[in-house]
């Protein structure tokens, strides 16, 4: 018998029913102690830790995205109708993957938000993603090209703003 990191008893071979309730009972107070750190203000608001700026407002513009192509991805399959799976999948790579990709970098390098570059590029990459998903909508409905191909400039742009703000962040750090 050995004891466990929470100092209860535990059978390496035994009892298989024993060892059961021994590691549900251990599993139960490291649900107990996460619940008590969680419920701690200190949990999600260490210091440091909290996103601020330019990173909050891609995070939220991520999860948004996210949200709605899931929305979207349940509906097309629930109808049956796959048609718009392109802008579909725009909207879950820029609005989700890309723009959580831009969150996280400006929140692990904070000084990255400093300027007006990170602004334009906040401004540009909504444009972009906003524009981009409607107008593949408006092409594979034959409704027009304009708007898909005004989102995939801007989209580039934000990109091109994107490294301009990793190369100044390189230089300032060197």
């Amino acid at each position: 018998m050995r004891a466990s990191p929470s100092g209860t008893p535990r059978h390496i071979f035994g009892d298989e029913e024993e060892s059961i309730v021994i590691l549900s009972r251990e599993v139960e107070l490291a649900i107990q102690s996460l619940k008590m750190e969680v419920k701690s203000d200190n949990f999600f608001h260490k210091e440091g830790t909290r996103m601020k700026g330019i990173s909050a407002y891609f995070m939220v513009l991520a999860v948004l995205s996210v949200t709605i192509g899931m929305t979207w991805g349940i509906q097309m399959s629930a109808s049956h109708n796959h048609i718009l799976s392109p802008a579909h999948a725009h909207l879950n790579l820029i609005g989700w993957v890309t723009m959580s990709i831009f969150a996280f970098y400006y929140h692990l390098v904070p000084g990255a938000q400093d300027g007006i570059l990170p602004k334009l590029h906040l401004t540009v990459a909504v444009l972009g993603l906003i524009t981009i998903v409607p107008g593949i909508v408006m092409a594979i409905r034959e409704s027009g090209e304009t708007l898909a191909k005004a989102g995939s400039m801007l989209t580039l742009l934000s990109m091109l703003l994107f490294l301009a703000v990793v190369l100044k962040s390189v230089r300032a750090r060197a």
